[in-house]
């Protein structure tokens, strides 16, 4: 996965529960789902706010280690707060993919952002964040 596929990622997981209505069926079946699972976004706005922020920051560039390490927080409460009752298995509900972004967020933590990032654009003392 690229920084933008899971910025993105962390950009519409969040704000699809207020979009369901305008955006139809599909995305209503979605957050159907996020509330069975036990995720409501409106009582963890922190939650929403971190992985809003995170995947705007890693799809740009900038403060993209800060970005990374808001998106490895949310992933591990969506571990042990949301998916671990249900398994492994994603398609059960389970902890395989969240496990799968927490990953590749620890990764970008070391890699930190690319060449075409914004990252260069910063200033010196934010360049390392």
């Amino acid at each position: 996965m690229t920084p933008v596929e899971v910025g993105h990622r962390h950009q519409n997981h969040p704000l699809r529960t207020g979009d369901a209505e305008i955006l139809g069926p599909e995305i209503a079946n979605l957050v159907e789902m996020d509330v069975d699972r036990g995720y409501f976004p409106e009582e963890f706005p922190e939650s929403v706010l971190a992985q809003v922020a995170g995947g705007l920051a890693i799809i740009t560039g900038v403060l993209f280690r800060v970005g990374a390490l808001c998106v490895a927080i949310v992933m591990l409460g969506a571990i042990f707060m949301v998916h671990l009752p249900h398994g492994f298995d994603v398609s059960k509900g389970g902890f395989e993919y969240a496990l799968t972004l927490f990953l590749i967020a620890i990764a970008f933590l070391f890699t930190g952002p690319g060449a075409y990032s914004l990252n260069p654009s910063l200033p010196e003392p934010l360049r390392k964040l």
